[in-house]
């Protein structure tokens, strides 16, 4: 298995999707790699979108508290996505894989490396979050060092309260671009 050029299995963090690695994927593909992204339930297009987020000007107050349409989405179901996919790639057992995760996708890497450790031959967490056994995002988000950070400071809604982490990236405010940037 060692001699075997692996693929690439390139998973995303939160609000982002599969063409998070449009400019990656051929330049691996050129050295002879199979490259796979996929958008995670919840996320890209398996994503929806909360119906005060599309109107605009945005309604804070209605932005705070609609319930996320994607907030019962679990990280079960992310992590058998990409296990799909590694058995897929895999399936004739001649090739492993090489798990990336970008953010909060270091979960979802974390999981599918734990479940499939014989089709795996690497984890590479780029600016990734490796928690804990059992520890949410949500938890995470506790933790002082990421209170005091500036993610938190850019959610519109408490997670508690709508079940995601709700951001504006259409904000007309250039106070909050400025923030986001």
């Amino acid at each position: 298995m060692s001699n075997v050029s692996p693929a690439f299995i390139f998973i995303h963090g939160a609000w982002h999707n599969a063409e998070t690695w449009r400019l990656v994927k051929p330049l691996l593909e050129a050295r002879g790699h199979a490259v796979h992204a996929l958008d995670l339930p919840g996320a890209g297009t398996n994503a929806r979108m909360p119906l005060a987020y599309e109107r605009r000007p945005l309604d804070v107050v209605a932005f705070a508290t609609e319930p996320s349409p994607n907030a019962r989405v679990t990280q079960q179901e992310r992590t058998r996505a990409v296990t799909s996919l590694i058995d897929e790639v895999t399936r004739n057992g001649s090739t492993p894989v090489v798990l990336v995760g970008h953010s909060l996708g270091g979960l979802t890497v974390t999981a599918a490396a734990e479940a499939t450790p014989e089709q795996t031959r690497a984890v590479v967490y780029l600016s990734a979050f490796l928690l804990p056994n059992s520890m949410t995002a949500h938890a995470m988000i506790e933790f002082p060092i990421m209170a005091s950070s500036l993610v938190p400071s850019l959610f519109l809604a408490d997670p508690a309260l709508v079940g995601a982490w709700r951001l504006d990236p259409r904000s007309d405010r250039a106070d909050y671009q400025r923030q986001m940037r």
